[in-house]
């Protein structure tokens, strides 16, 4: 969707792009072993300053897949945050990038009656990636992207059924075999390095113009219109 904002005023000076929306196929499309299908929700904003190479990225993903009668467990949680320097300036910020980035992340992970992790944690990383145009304005993008992070996180494993007496009672309980005196939830800590996340996403920038009537010394915010709308101003008459 390629939102343009014009106006009829002559004296108008229009601005630029400030923010694309875009969303990893590679999510939308995933699937894990031994669970199947589950396509992960996810969106992420980028905004643009009026000129340089940096850009500000924030996104969120989501999924919550559960069969309970196979035990199995797909969910996940995350907040991302990434600032990224585009190689191209002058307002174009296409072609190849490199960014850092920080990330908030929750999740559920049931494998099988014998094998639950539940947590949450953090990681930090770089991403490197290129962009390019997929019409002729710019407005529709495909942007490909490689990232390396570090990841901690505190979790419990669970497991199905009762531990000790085998019984299937329909619970699941911590997969803990010490003193129940010395239990503490999220115990369990978890740590990786390496390549995380492939991403293939299309992207669409919205454009935003702020325009300015010389002839009032007055700026107007532009508003969504189908094609083009015109500035009315009104005079208030006093008596």
């Amino acid at each position: 969707m390629n939102v343009l904002y014009d106006s009829l005023d002559s004296n108008a000076v229009p601005g630029h792009r400030l923010l694309t929306l875009r969303t990893n196929l590679v999510h939308d499309l995933l699937a894990v072993p031994n669970f199947g299908f589950v396509p992960m929700g996810n969106i992420r904003a980028e905004f643009f300053p009026r000129r340089g190479h940096l850009s500000l990225n924030i996104g969120t993903s989501y999924a919550h897949y559960h069969h309970k009668n196979r035990h199995k467990f797909f969910e996940i949680r995350d907040f991302q945050v990434e600032l990224r320097r585009y190689f191209r300036g002058q307002g174009t910020f296409r072609g190849p990038f490199i960014g850092v980035y920080g990330e908030a992340v929750r999740y559920d992970f049931g494998l099988n009656r014998r094998k639950g992790w539940q947590g949450e944690g953090g990681s930090g990383g770089i991403t490197a990636g290129h962009t390019m145009r997929l019409n002729r304005s710019g407005s529709f993008r495909l942007e490909l992207t490689l990232s390396l992070r570090f990841l901690a996180t505190h979790q419990d494993r669970y497991v199905y059924g009762n531990p000790l007496t085998g019984e299937d009672d329909g619970k699941y309980y911590y997969d803990y075999h010490g003193r129940p005196s010395l239990f503490k939830r999220r115990d369990d800590h978890f740590s990786w390095f390496g390549s995380t996340n492939v991403g293939i996403q299309l992207s669409n920038r919205l454009h935003v113009e702020l325009v300015t009537d010389t002839s009032l010394h007055t700026p107007y915010t532009v508003y969504p219109a189908p094609t083009y709308y015109e500035f009315r101003h009104f005079v208030l008459q006093t008596e």
